[in-house]
């Protein structure tokens, strides 16, 4: 194999060289025709495509420790809008070593600070960057609460800090990110003993990476970053956004399409296999998507040279619905699938044995064919995240026998279309009210729910129907979250197959740029998804990789309520013609369907340590074989009734035509 990129952690202000501005304009071209067009849509007053002023966007809340909204900041104005930084001390500087923070590995410790913000069409926040002692491993681990897209007058801000796994350094970061201004003052950072570890204000370094220069105020020792926006280019942002975020979700596409070509033409004949870096971010971080340019469901749309896809999958804190959710996304392109980078980013290899041979089991039962771990011995960014050090070689080697067994067990075979669940992501801006449009956390909520019926779930995105709408044809149900913004042509096509939609929240209020549409939402529902997710935290405590939303505890009132959403949509499917094979009291399990052989396999994994649990099988028909956790043995079916009972991570069903 060949193993084509993309590593691509591609910064917004990165994206405005003068290449990148013509092959924008000749896209708007493209879409436009003509520049009164394209004028009418973003509200500008353009002369010609040429003069076109891409807008300038920058991430607020990625990445940030506690960040529950997350958008992409729109200035509305001509001016630079990636962030004016404030430093402590300059990690690696040659003159500032005594302004360094030592600090202990796994250490507690407290950030505060005051602030006051004005005019705020972004997000203000402290961060730490961390160097071990050797200087060999760099990161940014972890930042306090964002203030995001809200004026504010004094107050104080308070986070608890917790040291990587190792000793080092670090600098504490004062960021704007986007439009506004900002104070600090009275930055602190002290041990758990109480000791005060920062210098004053006053002594601190400053750089400017764009922006007005951040100014101290000596008298009052108040460090001030002004940054507000001076003109407009245009009035509609919304537009301009989207225009210039699916842009580049194109633009990447297709440059790792034509990479995979290249390869192919001068590597001999190897099968190339992607690389998609960020995929993991694809099911809720919708906003580390957009950070990166890489959208799943584009690659996939244009991926004529690519042999098989494969994607940076992950779990976090033992959850896996990043790993699931990819490859749900990808596998009805019918193209081997791997997952790649396997690990749990959040809690590191200290996850456990079950937990990563659970990971393994999930990515296999929904069609991975290649697993690659990250990573076998990282010393030199990070022993979170090394196997060699933690996880005795026959574990892993017993781990990828069991996934392997479970591989060769679908091998051959197709998952047929059950039921599809809309990814409803759309670039969003500062005018968001909630720093995005539609809802990562209804789509996430709602994918956990379908997904416990025990159906095969395919996602499938807005653009995916935009482009091919007969591609919902094949599907019994089609699940659509909370969906207020949606473009006309979107919206027609699932209105097409009323029908088979079951709606979880609003739908179709705006269009995907805040047009609202003529008697307002086409439907209303009750919102499952968002209920269900809650209110999520944005955390790690292990690695060198962007905190995630955590799922956190599955309390007693989440169960009920994931019961209760459960037994609806399990209604709405047998309504709607699919027959559910399985009764169970577990509500944590996974299962994908494949056919082919002359037989059927169900390939089920459990989620959560749940102990003994029921489960039978119903409509089996011929001989069927059960491998519960690896030990195989032959059922008896009584009755076209098969009674399963409960096992420990997965289970594979193989029933003979």
């Amino acid at each position: 194999y060949v193993h084509p990129g993309a590593e691509w952690w591609f910064n917004n202000y990165e994206r405005y060289g003068n290449t990148d501005l013509e092959a924008f304009r000749s896209w708007l071209r493209e879409k436009y025709r003509s520049v009164e067009a394209l004028n009418k849509a973003w509200g500008s007053a353009f002369d010609s495509f040429d003069l076109v002023a891409a807008p300038r966007l920058q991430m607020a809340g990625n990445g940030i420790s506690g960040s529950v909204g997350q958008s992409i900041v729109s200035d509305a104005g001509c001016g630079d809008v990636q962030a004016s930084f404030i430093y402590g001390p300059l990690l690696g500087g040659p003159d500032n070593a005594d302004m360094l923070i030592s600090v202990k590995a796994r250490e507690k410790y407290t950030l505060s600070y005051d602030i006051k913000t004005e005019d705020m069409r972004g997000a203000a926040y402290a961060e730490l960057n961390f160097s071990n002692a050797d200087n060999t491993a760099f990161l940014v681990f972890k930042g306090s609460p964002a203030e995001k897209m809200r004026d504010s007058d004094w107050h104080r801000v308070t986070c608890e800090i917790e040291a990587p796994g190792s000793d080092g350094y670090l600098n504490i970061q004062l960021e704007l990110m986007g439009r506004g201004r900002v104070s600090f003052r009275n930055v602190s950072f002290r041990s758990r003993g109480g000791a005060e570890l920062t210098k004053p204000l006053k002594d601190w370094n400053t750089v400017v990476w764009s922006g007005r220069d951040p100014v101290f105020d000596r008298e009052n020792a108040e460090c001030v970053i002004d940054n507000r926006p001076e003109s407009a280019d245009y009035t509609n942002s919304d537009a301009a956004a989207a225009d210039w975020v699916n842009f580049w979700y194109e633009h990447a596409a297709g440059w790792i399409n034509r990479t995979h070509g290249l390869f192919k033409k001068y590597s001999h004949g190897r099968k190339t296999v992607s690389y998609l870096t960020n995929s993991f971010a694809w099911g809720v971080e919708w906003d580390s998507v957009a950070a990166g340019a890489i959208s799943l469901d584009r690659v996939l749309m244009n991926s004529g040279s690519i042999d098989e896809i494969g994607m940076q999958v992950c779990s976090a804190d033992g959850d896996d619905f990043r790993i699931t959710c990819a490859l749900d996304t990808a596998r009805k392109y019918r193209k081997p699938l791997w997952a790649v980078d396997l690990i749990d980013f959040t809690s590191g290899v200290y996850i456990g044995d079950w937990y990563i041979n659970k990971m393994a089991q999930n990515a296999a039962a929904s069609g991975a064919r290649g697993l690659v771990y990250c990573g076998w011995n990282l010393w030199h960014l990070t022993d979170d995240y090394s196997y060699k050090n933690h996880v005795p070689i026959e574990q892993l080697r017993r781990i990828n026998e069991s996934a392997a067994e479970g591989i060769r067990a679908v091998e051959g075979k197709k998952a047929p279309k059950e039921a599809a669940i809309i990814y409803a992501a759309l670039p969003a801006t500062s005018n968001d009210p909630d720093g995005y449009k539609n809802s990562p956390f209804s789509f996430m909520g709602w994918y956990k729910i379908l997904k416990s019926c025990l159906v095969n779930v395919d996602v499938v995105s807005l653009a995916e129907i935009e482009k091919k709408p007969g591609l919902l044809d094949d599907y019994r149900c089609i699940l659509v979250p909370h969906c207020p913004y949606i473009s006309s042509a979107a919206k027609q096509a699932l209105m097409k197959r009323r029908d088979r939609l079951f709606f979880g929240g609003e739908f179709a209020r705006c269009s995907e740029t805040g047009t609202p549409y003529p008697g307002g939402a086409a439907a209303q529902a009750r919102d499952y998804g968002s209920e269900y997710c809650g209110e999520l935290t944005r955390d790690t405590h292990a690695g060198n990789t962007p905190p995630l939303f955590l799922w956190g505890e599955e309390t007693p009132e989440r169960s009920m309520l994931l019961c209760e959403a459960s037994l609806l949509l399990a209604g709405e499917l047998k309504s709607k013609g699919l027959r559910l094979p399985f009764e169970t009291d577990n509500r944590y399990l996974n299962v994908t369907k494949w056919q082919g052989g002359g037989e059927t396999v169900y390939y089920l994994v459990n989620q959560r340590k749940t102990g003994s649990f029921s489960l039978s099988m119903t409509g089996s028909g011929g001989g069927v074989t059960v491998a519960k956790d690896g030990v195989v043995s032959e059922v008896r079916s009584e009755g076209g009734a098969v009674d399963i009972g409960s096992f420990d991570t997965s289970c594979i069903v193989r029933i003979r035509l």
